[in-house]
């Protein structure tokens, strides 16, 4: 596959593809993965301590919402780390990660709904939520799309 031209090929297609993490990005990026990470610290240690009065139910619920933010940890890590982003990937997986997160939200309320009217304000603003997260994985696909349609549509050598 290599020959006359293809490197040049590769580099336009990596520039459609990956694009560098300007300061803004990185203050960006850096706050999600600050804030995933004292919020899994505060919540799993949360979880750890409780006294034994406290309910099974609270306690997964501080574990799972633990996991959430190590999610965002890691993400916020791994992008800092690398210096760039990936359009095909990272959108994708950010947009699905955040529709899982809404969707574990959205359950976890309309589990506490049942009899509790007190719930259903934030059950309805967690599916808000799930509604916006669903768009963006829709949109993310589009641009996934529209961006491998210009990587075919330049001249391969």
């Amino acid at each position: 596959m290599e020959g006359p031209g293809y490197d040049e090929y590769r580099q336009r297609v990596r520039g459609l593809i990956e694009r560098r993490l300007t300061r803004g990005d990185r203050i960006k990026y850096l706050f999600p993965a600050a804030g995933g990470f004292v919020m899994a610290l505060v919540l799993i240690s949360l979880a750890i301590s409780e006294p034994d009065t406290t309910p099974a139910n609270t306690r997964w619920i501080l574990f799972g919402l633990g996991l959430i933010g190590a999610g965002w940890c890691y993400i916020g890590c791994r992008t800092l780390l690398r210096g760039s982003l990936n359009l095909l990937v990272d959108q994708r997986q950010l947009a699905r990660f955040a529709l899982l997160v809404s969707t574990l939200q959205a359950a976890v309320f309309a589990l506490r709904w049942t009899g509790e009217e007190s719930v259903l304000p934030a059950l309805v603003f967690s599916l808000v939520f799930v509604v916006v997260s669903a768009a963006l994985v829709v949109v993310a696909r589009i641009q996934e799309a529209e961006l491998r349609l210009r990587i075919d549509g330049i001249r391969r050598p």
